[in-house]
């Protein structure tokens, strides 16, 4: 394992190290169960499937999984909720597949030919904006999986696992899309914003490689950084955000990179930042030049930053585009310069961190 791949493995496991401490939500039998925050309603039986339980994987409800079961075909449905870093239906299950991929020992190894990812339509919704995918699979737990991924309004997402010891492919797959049909999804506010879901393909090049100089770093990066981070927000609000035109936002596309714990993204012709997916449940690294309603004297340089489930926080940036290299290096040693919360209750809990902490930090 390369030097790359440790740190980001390193890393993917610092970004999750909460799925260890999930923890039981008390559910009533016989009753749906509802997430409070995007006013999403579980039914105790969908299509077949019983409720069995549900957890956080956390404090907040801001990664929730909920566990269905159908005793009489031994199939298994898991539903997870969680507020992505980047809400792309597309880019999550392309991870999704390859952690299929990585954990065939124990699920059960692939066969035939791999299909790719189909768009589909969940009722009420925006036209294709859903994602499904199966494999038939031999010698492990299960005969075949599936997975299906929805967009909500926001930056939640959610994600369904089916998985059967029974049921054939197909079989599987209508199932998913019978599960997708019976679900009571909340209304989306502004479904002309959401894209439609595509098979993610590799990059048609290789991405930059040159080694990028820091940027100065210090409280004043870190106020920009959370002033551009504060513009966003605004503009989204009032449907000023790049995605108010579907059209005009290329496709992601898969750089070459791999491992287990992530993947790498640009965006299909533009070399002007990229994405780092950690595991599934929407943690990302985003390195990009800060969006801005102003002009300043400085150049901004490109940002870092990592958005968990439950909070953004930047760390020092650069002059221009670093490697991926640099960026887990970055995320993996240094202290942040800012951060704030992602939840109802800490969205205006900011910490600005001065240069002179970061640095005894990084010292440390």
């Amino acid at each position: 394992m390369n030097k790359l791949v440790l740190a980001i493995a390193v890393l993917a496991a610092e970004a999750v190290s909460t799925y260890a401490a999930a923890r039981d939500i008390a559910i009533e039998p016989g009753r749906a169960w509802t997430h409070k925050e995007t006013g999403l309603s579980m039914a105790p039986a969908i299509d077949g499937f019983a409720l069995k339980g549900v957890s956080d994987y956390g404090e907040t409800q801001s990664d929730i999984a909920l566990t269905y079961r159908d005793q009489d075909s031994g199939t298994l449905l898991s539903i997870y909720l969680f507020r992505a870093g980047v809400p792309d239906v597309s880019v999550w299950q392309d991870r999704i597949i390859a952690l299929i991929r990585a954990n065939q020992g124990r699920l059960g190894a692939i066969v035939g030919k791999e299909t790719l990812p189909t768009s589909i339509t969940p009722p009420r919704y925006a036209k294709d904006s859903g994602s499904i995918v199966t494999f038939h699979l031999t010698g492990g737990n299960a005969m075949n999986t599936g997975s299906a991924v929805l967009r909500m309004d926001g930056d939640w997402l959610m994600a369904l696992r089916m998985s059967s010891h029974t049921l054939t492919e197909q079989q599987l797959s209508n199932r998913l899309l019978s599960v997708v049909a019976s679900l009571s999804l909340p209304p989306l506010k502004n479904p002309e914003r959401v894209e439609a879901s595509y098979p993610v393909e590799p990059c048609a090049d290789d991405a930059p490689s040159l080694p990028a100089n820091r940027s100065a770093g210090g409280i004043e990066e870190a106020t920009t950084a959370w002033m551009a981070y504060e513009t966003q927000n605004a503009m989204a609000e009032h449907g000023f955000d790049s995605s108010s035109n579907v059209a005009a936002i290329p496709e992601f596309c898969r750089e070459a990179f791999e491992g287990n714990n992530f993947s790498v993204y640009s965006r299909s012709g533009d070399r002007n930042g990229y994405l780092i997916a950690l595991q599934d449940a929407g943690v990302t690294i985003e390195v990009s030049p800060p969006v801005t309603m102003w002009k300043t004297d400085k150049d901004l340089g490109y940002s870092v930053v990592m958005k968990t489930s439950t909070e953004t926080t930047w760390y020092r940036g650069f002059q221009s585009m670093p490697t991926i290299g640099q960026v887990i290096t970055v995320v993996n040693s240094e202290k942040p310069i800012a951060k704030v919360g992602r939840t109802p209750g800490t969205t205006d809990k900011v910490t600005i961190y001065t240069k002179e902490e970061t640095e005894e930090a990084k010292a440390q």
